[in-house]
């Protein structure tokens, strides 16, 4: 794709991140996108199937962006811990940054193919879930935590915490600076 073409693609996928965010899917027409991003409705057609692939594959991009920031940092040398607040950070920025792509979150059960985006939905999650697990098995061969909790269970307890922070349900503008809340109580715990 030439870099004409591409321009045209980033406008319309930014155009339908501003509109599908703040009307939602279903009052969202493909017209509209098309006069926002400035383009012709048969150019959005040229990229996307429909407003549902355009829609859906957005919200996938977008994932596949946080498990790539994931992963870059599981596989830097640090320790364990490190890891672990890395990874807070890299999920509380993506929230942060993306506070659009969120609210589209919020839809995404009644404006997708159910039986696909479900399956990629939980797949994603699993996928979080055994890297954050991998973490917390290095931390415990460290000796740096010392729950017996499964850390399957772990890594879920500290996911859900750090989705807590998503601004669809959290509306504070900086949640950076919640990095260390939920580092603090997972490593730590509430009570001495």
């Amino acid at each position: 794709m030439n870099k004409t073409g591409s321009d045209r693609k980033d406008r319309v996928i930014s155009a339908a991140i501003d509109l599908f965010s703040k009307q939602g899917f279903h009052e969202t027409t493909v017209s509209e996108i098309a006069d926002l991003a400035g383009v012709a409705k048969g150019t959005v057609y040229w990229y996307f199937d429909s407003k549902r692939e355009l829609f859906q594959g957005i919200l996938i991009e977008k994932l596949e962006q946080l498990e790539s920031e994931v992963i870059e940092e599981v596989e830097v040398e640090n320790s364990p811990l490190k890891k672990l607040r890395e990874i807070i950070y890299v999920y509380l920025k993506f929230y942060q940054e993306g506070k659009k792509v969120s609210k589209m979150f919020r839809e995404c059960t009644t404006a997708l193919e159910k039986e696909f985006f479900n399956g990629y939905i939980i797949e994603f999650n699993q996928r979080q879930v055994e890297i954050v697990a991998g973490v917390i098995n290095a931390a415990k061969k460290e000796e740096l935590v010392t729950s017996n909790q499964d850390n399957l269970d772990l890594a879920r307890l500290l996911l859900g915490m750090i989705r807590t922070f998503n601004p669809h349900l959290y509306y504070k503008n900086d949640l950076i600076e919640k990095v260390e809340v939920i580092e603090d109580v997972f490593l730590n715990g509430i009570s001495k």
